[in-house]
């Protein structure tokens, strides 16, 4: 045997149903009688099939107004059952909230042309009912899928568009203008002038020390080469040549840089 909460569930749904399927066959009509009235389109239909345009505009056409009456009644019964529905669960705050939660629905049942078309907030409105309680699941769907992929690449167009516009904004600025250089300096580079010269002084240390430990050979014999030259070259060291142990002393000078130590 069904238990209560069940068979509420599924009168429900099969409410539910009920109202969705009205809602496309009424917009399914306001659409075609909306383009009925178009003088273009009303021609060709009456070419194409006469009887039939006869037949619509006697039985419907004709009396639109009053078949359109007919489903507004179902939305109005639909709304006083989902207000009342709403105050015995308590799912608002006051009982008077519901017009306003859902005034797509109250607007929708005014049979004017331009809140007609508020009806298909409905079938959205039932859809995330359904969904919510779990009765069916949309994102299996595979008109969400589409809609959701196209979604997903706009969104991601309009987001590098963003990015784009917001670079060269920024681009133009630094440009033309030197307020960025300068609050970068002041704001960023002055409070932090200790810590950025002892960094970048440690960094020279050690890139300097790697440096001279791997050629300090080729630095010892181009300064070896360089003072060689210099005492063969110069006056004064001419003229210590002619004093006695002069050569020795300028021999013992260049062969100095070739014993400096390594540190």
């Amino acid at each position: 045997m069904t238990s209560p909460a069940s068979l509420r569930d599924r009168l429900a749904l099969a409410w539910d149903g009920l109202i969705i399927a009205l809602v496309i066959v009424n917009l399914a009509l306001l659409l075609f009688d909306s383009l009925y009235l178009l003088p273009p389109l009303h021609d060709a239909f009456a070419a194409v099939a006469p009887r039939l345009e006869a037949a619509y505009a006697d039985t419907i056409h004709a009396h639109f107004f009053s078949i359109d009456l007919a489903f507004v009644s179902v939305y109005v019964l639909d709304v006083l059952i989902g207000w009342t529905m709403a105050i015995i669960e308590r799912r608002y705050h006051r009982w008077f909230f519901y017009p306003f939660v859902h005034w797509y629905d109250v607007l929708g049942c005014i049979p004017l042309a331009g809140l007609r078309w508020l009806r298909v907030l409905r079938v959205f409105a039932l859809l995330h009912r359904l969904q919510r309680l779990g009765m069916i699941d949309v994102r299996r769907w595979y008109v969400f899928q589409a809609a959701r992929k196209y979604y997903d690449i706009l969104l991601e167009e309009v987001s590098d568009r963003v990015a784009v516009r917001l670079i060269g904004s920024v681009q133009e600025e630094v440009r033309h203008s030197n307020t960025l250089s300068q609050r970068l300096a002041d704001e960023v580079v002055a409070p932090r002038k200790a810590q950025l010269v002892a960094e970048i002084a440690a960094r020279l240390e050690t890139g300097l020390d790697g440096i001279y430990a791997e050629n300090r050979a080729l630095i010892a014999r181009y300064v070896s080469a360089l003072v060689g030259r210099t005492l063969q070259e110069s006056p004064e060291i001419q003229r210590l040549h002619r004093m006695p142990m002069g050569r020795q002393v300028a021999g013992a000078m260049d062969q100095a840089p070739a014993t400096w130590p390594a540190g």
